[in-house]
């Protein structure tokens, strides 16, 4: 048989069994109604004033201060799960960083498709890869020769896969070294304010500057074009111009064999092509002016 439900004979608030009705009585809610009441007395009953002073009360069984706190909780607890869901994909990121970077399970690509098929799943690890990636960068933490996730650099991206997960977001946790610079580095953002960080970030670096193509537009396949034989001439040292074009080749490689540009639409699919094709020609043209070059020179060479 359901428990029949009471009614507060000094606030008037119902709906109370036995042992609520009791924890009820005296507390600050049932103060406030009591006080509310009183004062509301000399322009209406009190059952009327009650409901025109707190309405819904008993509906959600909270006052003010209550609500207020248990709303502050739910955005704390949020911004905790937000804060640790970066966390986790960062150190998923490095996962997969160190197997592109060091060929395990025999390559990214293979080791993504065979556990992770769908389109949308690997595209949030890509998403993550690229995350981590930027955590890395911005932390000086790649192999200063192989510009890679390897040998102390790997080493000392360990602990922040390895060591418990609560770590970083445990504000008594006492870190240090690489684990330190990641919590630095995530601050008091949550994963998608890091997503937006990121993403206004390569914006601004595929801007052109004033007056002109940015080097990186040049060889990041934003308009590779003749503005090559500019770079030299202004004085820009040949072997960065070299390394630079050389990194963006290897990225644009990995890219390819990732596979994620599988997912983007027919339009995008579209601009792309024409600006590979594009770019295959100039490189053609560039290809035989050096070839010309080569046979002049020999030719000359031959005269003398």
């Amino acid at each position: 048989m359901a428990e029949k439900l009471l009614t507060c004979p000094d606030c008037g608030q119902k709906n109370f069994t036995a042992s609520g009705l009791k924890t009820h009585r005296g507390g600050k809610t049932c103060q406030r109604r009591m006080q509310a009441l009183e004062v509301g007395q000399p322009a209406a009953p009190a059952t009327s004033l009650a409901v025109t002073a707190l309405p819904d009360i008993s509906v959600m069984g909270m006052d003010e201060a209550t609500m207020a706190a248990a709303i502050k909780d739910d955005i704390q607890r949020y911004e905790r799960t937000s804060k640790e869901a970066a966390y986790v994909a960062l150190r998923i990121g490095l996962r997969l960083i160190w197997i592109r970077d060091n060929e395990a399970y025999g390559s990214l690509t293979s080791f993504i498709k065979q556990n992770f098929g769908g389109a949308k799943s690997s595209a949030t690890l890509y998403n993550y890869i690229s995350t981590a990636g930027q955590f890395l960068k911005d932390a000086g933490m790649l192999d200063k020769t192989t510009h890679k996730l390897t040998g102390k650099a790997l080493t000392a991206a360990a602990p922040i896969v390895t060591e418990q997960l609560e770590l970083f977001t445990d504000p008594k946790a006492k870190l240090e070294g690489t684990m330190k610079k990641l919590v630095k580095w995530v601050g008091t953002r949550g994963l998608s304010e890091i997503y937006k960080d990121l993403a206004a970030k390569k914006k601004a670096a595929s801007a052109p500057p004033p007056g002109g193509k940015s080097a990186k537009n040049n060889f990041a396949g934003g308009a590779v074009n003749k503005t090559k034989k500019g770079l030299h001439s202004s004085g820009v040292a040949l072997e960065l111009v070299i390394a630079h074009a050389e990194q963006e080749l290897d990225t644009i490689g990995k890219a390819r064999e990732a596979k994620a540009w599988e997912s983007l639409d027919d339009a995008k699919l579209g601009e792309y092509s024409n600006l590979l094709l594009g770019w295959a020609e100039d490189i053609k043209t560039l290809l035989k002016e050096r070839q010309s070059a080569a046979l002049r020179a020999k030719g000359k060479g031959a005269k003398s």
